[in-house]
């Protein structure tokens, strides 16, 4: 039974990775895919691609899964949340300022966590307040960057 039930684990892990790597590989493919002809060889180039980077990182990285998921859920709360707030606040920032706000809570995030600070304070409480501190600061030294002009 315990055989059994370790199959049916490893096999629901085999199908989510192969179906994240396809995934993956196939928005790649697709932003990436210009003629029609070179589609399939950057499908196949893609999926190569995308499944070298994940067997890398299988193989050289040492944390458990319970790690490596808070720290996926860390990253994309730090990319988009403060993104997100601005939003749902009214504001209207540019793509280069949206990009610097996604850029900035990565970095913070990325930063915190090489440092070693995670132990005083979990990482996505600095990267969203920088993510989020990004959109103020240009509002006032750089207005004419955040807001779109309204037609």
């Amino acid at each position: 039974l315990v055989g059994l039930i370790l199959a049916a684990l490893f096999a629901a892990t085999m199908s989510t990775a192969d179906s994240l790597v396809l995934s993956c590989a196939a928005a790649v493919s697709r932003d990436l895919g210009g003629q029609r002809g070179a589609s399939l060889r950057v499908s196949r180039l893609a999926t190569l691609v995308v499944l070298l980077i994940a067997l890398a990182i299988a193989l050289t990285d040492n944390q458990t899964v319970f790690q490596l998921v808070l720290m996926a859920w860390g990253l994309l709360g730090c990319a988009f949340a403060p993104l997100l707030i601005v939003y749902s606040l009214g504001g209207r920032p540019t793509q280069p300022v949206a990009i610097t706000m996604l850029l900035v809570g990565l970095g913070v995030f990325l930063g915190w966590r090489a440092a070693g600070l995670g132990s005083v304070v979990y990482e996505i409480l600095p990267g969203m307040v920088a993510g989020l501190l990004v959109y103020p600061l240009l509002y006032r030294f750089w207005p004419q960057a955040v807001s779109e002009q309204r037609a």
